[in-house]
């Protein structure tokens, strides 16, 4: 029997290696096989590729030469103090600081878009929110289908409320740290297998509503 938990889990560790291009043939065979069983993982690699383009695409100020004048001021500290004379910072040292001083706000502008997303999401969760069609079934009820979607950085709460109405479904959980949610499609009780269901209504929502959801794919579970 194949245990699913452990496949996805060594799948998640060859992500990083894809975003950066420097998988084995080997290993690249393993994941493309992979991603066909847990389609959900290949947001995951989307978001990585984003993050290393966003990082790759900022410019580089050049990294300071020499030492930055503290050979002469290290010969002045046995004089002024007994503290134990300092080494000169390495090149490590000093490459480190910068990319600390660099890419934060790089980091931290991603984290503001998950953030503003959340956001506009959450107050589509709350009691009472108007994106469940009239006469449709509570929100206790555990019906329908669950899709993972992700929703683009410039879509706007209404047009969000919008899509929702149009595809009968609501928000059950989300954001994960990749920025991805759960909703739950109402489908016909036509006897069609849920998994089938949930593959259907993942195309439909991005046919019809692909300039609101950049991705939707069946989600695992009940």
């Amino acid at each position: 029997m194949v245990d699913h938990a452990a496949d996805k889990h060594g799948l998640r560790a060859l992500l990083p290696l894809a975003a950066n291009g420097t998988l084995t043939p080997a290993q690249q065979a393993q994941l493309d096989a992979g991603l066909l069983r847990h389609p959900e993982l290949q947001h995951e690699l989307r978001w990585l590729q984003t993050l290393r383009e966003t990082l790759h695409a900022q410019p580089l100020d050049p990294v300071p030469e020499g030492d930055l004048g503290w050979s002469a001021f290290a010969q002045r500290l046995p004089a002024a103090s007994p503290t134990p004379r300092r080494a000169s910072p390495g090149w490590a040292e000093r490459l480190r600081d910068w990319l600390q001083a660099n890419t934060l706000p790089v980091l931290a502008t991603a984290c503001a878009l998950l953030v503003a997303q959340a956001v506009v999401i959450g107050t589509l969760m709350q009691p009472g929110a108007d994106y469940r069609a009239a006469g449709g079934p509570t929100a206790t009820q555990a019906t329908g289908v669950l899709l993972h979607v992700t929703v683009r950085a410039s879509v706007t709460e209404p047009q969000l409320r919008e899509a929702l109405r149009r595809a009968n479904a609501r928000i059950v959980n989300g954001p994960s740290a990749l920025g991805v949610y759960t909703l739950r499609v109402e489908a016909g009780a036509d006897g069609t297998p849920r998994d089938a269901q949930a593959q259907r209504l993942a195309q439909a929502l991005l046919a019809d509503a692909g300039a609101v959801f950049d991705s939707a794919s069946p989600a695992e579970g009940p």
